[in-house]
């Protein structure tokens, strides 16, 4: 008689619980082989900034990846807008535009926290961990998994890891591994 024992599923944690790490859970709890854990330093999730605008392109690649995304957006009271406009926002350029657009294809601007929530909403509260900051993470030679170690709590194992937790997160200076000063993050960029 056949071995009926499922196959184990994909461990995957996602450190950051911003926009793109609940962006990224959403997309990736769809599949059934794949058991999705979402760690947050904060103590709560939470966003920061008032607004961000999605164009047409970015809302077609959010309905691609999240269940109910235009309920979601709805909920979350996002509004048309008509036009989009880049600015350097420092250095010699400051204040030049970069592009502006209108066209036929409105965006759509949604408050960063409301968008955050609802994007938490749909996710069972069993996969999100606030207050989990990872301190180190290390290849386990056994299986091939990572070992994530918090602050607080124990060392977590999984299959694999995705760094959503911004320029100054622990996962990009384990990717880059302690690069020197001059690729270090800075709030303008590299």
């Amino acid at each position: 008689m056949a071995d009926t024992k499922p196959a184990p599923k994909l461990r995957i944690a996602i450190s950051g619980g911003g926009l793109a790490g609940a962006a990224i859970a959403n997309a990736l709890v769809q599949h059934r082989y794949l058991e999705v854990h979402v760690y947050e330093s904060a103590l709560e999730f939470s966003e920061r900034g008032a607004a961000v605008g999605l164009t047409i392109n970015a809302q077609n690649a959010f309905d691609a990846i999240v269940l109910s995304a235009k309920e979601s957006l709805s909920r979350a009271g996002a509004v048309s807008m008509n036009s989009t406009r880049l600015i350097v926002g420092s250095g010699p350029h400051a204040g030049n535009p970069v592009f502006d657009l209108a066209g036929t294809d409105p965006g759509l601007v949604v408050h960063r926290a409301a968008l955050l929530k609802e994007l938490l909403a749909l996710l069972p509260a069993s996969l999100l961990h606030p207050g989990k900051r990872i301190v180190s993470i290390g290849n386990e030679s056994e299986g091939g998994t990572l070992a994530l170690e918090f602050e607080e709590g124990p060392v977590v194992h999984v299959d694999a890891l995705i760094g959503a937790d911004g320029i100054f997160g622990t996962v990009r200076q384990h990717v880059l591994n302690d690069p020197p000063a001059s690729e270090k993050p800075t709030a303008a960029g590299w």
